[in-house]
């Protein structure tokens, strides 16, 4: 019993909980405006680091950025500390800048501290994301930091 709920817990701090969205927070996102996403956030009762649900799947701020080009927005995450290798939806920052082609985003993740490192349940790194989704210059960019992430 008491490995069940080791697991579940366990299981859960991973996936995380994703709060749905308001329509004031995906104005934030159209504009690429921090402040005015930050105290939809607060009023919300919400964090930078939280998992937001959009359609179905869970997003973490920076996933949000990087996916939707949103550089004010991911420039004051890095700057406010969000966390840098939340997990939501099985994917790290790192890995959806991988994912989406962004090596500037992928880079100021790096120079933040971002894990190269840090793996989804396959067993896969932002690299491995990068030689998937045909992302060269990402792939020559992980594989040029550290020559044992190959």
């Amino acid at each position: 019993m008491k490995l069940i709920i080791t697991l579940a817990l366990t299981l859960m701090s991973y996936l995380g909980f994703a709060q749905t969205v308001t329509a004031n927070f995906k104005d934030a996102f159209k504009a690429d405006d921090y402040e005015m996403l930050l105290k939809e956030i607060k009023a919300e009762k919400l964090t930078i680091n939280d998992c937001f649900d959009i359609e179905g799947s869970s997003y973490s701020l920076f996933a949000l950025a990087i996916r939707m080009d949103r550089t004010n927005i991911f420039n004051a995450l890095i700057a406010n500390k969000a966390e840098l290798d939340k997990v939501c939806s099985d994917k790290t920052p790192l890995m959806y800048t991988a994912k989406y082609g962004k090596l500037e985003m992928a880079k100021a993740l790096v120079k933040a501290g971002a894990s190269l490192k840090a793996v989804n349940k396959d067993n896969e790194t932002a690299l491995d994301y990068a030689k998937k989704y045909k992302m060269r210059d990402l792939e020559s960019y992980f594989i040029s930091l550290k020559p044992s992430v190959q």
